[in-house]
C-alpha cells in the first residue's frame, strides 16, 4: 500500500491496518475507526482501542503519514548508507550513539517505542540500545504490514545472520554478516527462520 497518497482525515485519522492479500505487500490497506481534532485526542482513542494493529495517520508536508502506532517497528534504510544519529531526549541537540546504516550493520529496523509530537522524533530500541531519533531517520511500519524478517543460515561451517533489505517488501533480497563458526549441533547448509523482530516487540515494547 502506498499509503503516502491516501486520502486521510483533515487532522488526525485513526485506522486498523490491514493485511490485504497474503504476501502481497501492494494489498495492504487502512479502515479509519475515526478523525480527530488534536493529536493527543488521537492517541488517546488508539491507546483505548484493544486492536493490536491500530496507527495514527496525519497529513505532513503534503502526504500521509503514520505518526504513532500501537506495536509497530521501524524502518532505517530511508537515509541508505548513512548516519542515524541517536539521542538521550526529545531536546538534546547532542547525540550519545550513532549508526550507519549499511550491509555491515545489519541494523535495517528496529522497535518503535513512541513518538513524541513536539520534536518529531522515535523512541527506537536497535540491538538493546535505546534512544530517539529525527524523522527524517525512520518510516513506521505496523507489524501487520511487516513482510520480511531476519533468518539465520549455516554455509560451509559459517554461521551468518541475513536480514532484509527492507521489511515491508517480501524478502527477494537481503544483506548478510558473519557472525561465527557453525554452533555446535547445527546442520550444515539449513536455514533456520526466526521470529526476531515479532519477539524483540512483544518483550520490549511499551
Amino acid at each position: 500500500m502506498n499509503y503516502q497518497d491516501r486520502n486521510v482525515c483533515s487532522n488526525y485519522e485513526v485506522a486498523i491496518a490491514k493485511e490485504g492479500k497474503a504476501g502481497d505487500p501492494s494489498s495492504t490497506y487502512a479502515d479509519t475507526v475515526g478523525c480527530y481534532g488534536t493529536y493527543n485526542e488521537a492517541v488517546n482513542a488508539m491507546n483505548a482501542n484493544t486492536n493490536k494493529d491500530v496507527i495514527i495517520f496525519e497529513i505532513n508536508n503534503g502526504k500521509t503519514k503514520i505518526v504513532n502506532a500501537k506495536y509497530a517497528l521501524v524502518d532505517l534504510t530511508l537515509k541508505g548508507s548513512k548516519v542515524i544519529n541517536y539521542y538521550p531526549d526529545t531536546t538534546s541537540t547532542t547525540s550519545n550513539s550513532y549508526m550507519v546504516n549499511n550491509r555491515s550493520t545489519g541494523a535495517v529496523d528496529g522497535a518503535f517505542l513512541g513518538f513524541d509530537y513536539s520534536s518529531r522524533r522515535a523512541l527506537v530500541k536497535v540491538a538493546g540500545y535505546k534512544g530517539w531519533t529525527n524523522e527524517d531517520s525512520y518510516e513506521i511500519v505496523p507489524l501487520v504490514w511487516v513482510y520480511s524478517i531476519g533468518f539465520y543460515r549455516s554455509t560451509g561451517n559459517i554461521f551468518k545472520h541475513n536480514f532484509a533489505k527492507k521489511i515491508s517488501n517480501t524478502l527477494s533480497s537481503y544483506y548478510g554478516i558473519q557472525i561465527g563458526p557453525l554452533p555446535e549441533g547445527l546442520l550444515n547448509n539449513k536455514i533456520i527462520i526466526v521470529m526476531m523482530h515479532i519477539i524483540f516487540i512483544l518483550i520490549n515494547i511499551r
